[in-house]
């Protein structure tokens, strides 16, 4: 990795590595409440078939594909934290493009411009390349300028995995009491060890044979038309769901061709998918619109 127009205080290291020093902890994850999304500027487009969130999964096969350059991952940490470097790699996909000319942007303004190589994994192991960065960090914007052409019939690819290495105790400072051994637990914000215990109050179970009891209660449904009216928030929720529902109703329904590709296929984005995607959003809403109102 080299230096190509250094704008702020960021130093690039020269080498890239296999992984990080067993010290550090990688805070780009979303079980220490990480986030990530990308946006695509003009002459780049997003796959719509996959997703973020790929960036921070551990799994350098997944990824979110994306055609062109440029486009910006912001990377989001619950908190701000000494961030020592950041750190990206590239997927084990061989033909498809890499990043190559990215702009690297800070909180507090600190940006830089890097340039990278094209480096894939081995044995199913990230090849990371690295960006020191040695001061406390709460967003980071990336932005990918250019790329590594590998295979002229393929013009998509991006990165696999994202990571932000920091000397943080993580693991220790998201532990939630009572929890231990638990696994599948997100929290998005350092859990709260002081102070009165919150009372937490589950919705009533419904009856056997009691409709509807899908979303609502016959009783939930009677309460929430009465809470709704008693404040401005829920007044504007409930006309913005009127709108919804009204909007639905223009025209006749379009039903997908039950003779075209097959409905159980997964993955799928086509035209085919997405209308029946839009009839169910559509069910719903009438559905919870016609309880609320009658």
């Amino acid at each position: 990795m080299k230096k190509t127009g250094l704008i702020g205080i960021l130093g690039v290291m020269g080498v890239a590595c296999l992984g990080a020093e067993p010290k550090l902890n990688n805070a780009a994850q979303r079980q220490y409440g990480a986030r990530i999304h990308v946006t695509a500027g003009t002459g780049a487009r997003l796959d719509p078939q996959t997703q973020p969130e790929a960036l921070l999964d551990g799994n350098c096969h997944s990824r979110m594909v994306i055609s062109g350059a440029p486009y910006t991952i912001t990377l989001e940490l619950p908190f701000p934290q000494m961030v020592e470097r950041l750190a990206f790699a590239n997927s084990d996909y061989e033909t498809e493009v890499a990043p190559k000319e990215m702009e690297i942007r800070l909180d507090d303004g600190a940006a830089q411009k890097v340039t990278v190589t094209c480096q894939r994994p081995v044995k199913r192991k990230p090849v990371w390349q690295e960006v020191a960065v040695g001061r406390t960090v709460r967003k980071v914007q990336v932005t990918v300028l250019s790329n590594h052409v590998v295979s002229e019939k393929v013009n998509w690819g991006g990165w696999a995995e994202v990571a932000a290495w920091t000397k943080e105790g993580l693991a220790e400072r998201f532990a939630i009491p009572g929890l231990a051994g638990r696994t599948g637990v997100v929290v998005n914000v350092p859990p709260v060890t002081s102070g009165p215990t919150p009372t937490v109050r589950l919705p009533a179970r419904a009856k056997p044979g009691e409709h509807p009891c899908l979303l609502m209660t016959p009783a939930e449904v009677t309460e929430l038309r009465r809470t709704l009216g008693q404040s401005a928030r829920g007044k504007e929720a409930l006309a913005a769901l009127i709108r919804l529902a009204d909007a639905a109703l223009e025209g006749e329904p379009e039903f997908p061709d039950p003779k075209g590709p097959p409905g159980q296929l997964k993955d799928r984005g086509d035209a085919v998918a997405r209308q029946h995607s839009k009839l169910s959003e559509q069910c719903g809403t009438l559905g919870v619109a016609y309880a609320l109102t009658g």
